[in-house]
């Protein structure tokens, strides 16, 4: 059986060469990064949970 992950990629996130070196060593096949998360950099468009974007503890 042949396994592998997704991860989105943020500013709070491994670095994607340290994580691939972990699964890697841990026997997953492959890795993959979606092209860009769903939260701008801009913004420009207010949370919407009000206040500033909680960080991701």
């Amino acid at each position: 059986m042949k396994l592998g992950t997704f991860c989105y990629n943020t500013a709070y996130s491994i670095r994607p060469d340290a994580l691939a070196v972990m699964l890697e060593e841990r026997g997953y096949d492959s890795v993959w990064f979606p092209e860009h998360t769903n939260i701008s950099t801009s913004r420009q468009s207010p949370f919407p949970g009000a206040g500033e974007l909680p960080h991701p503890d």
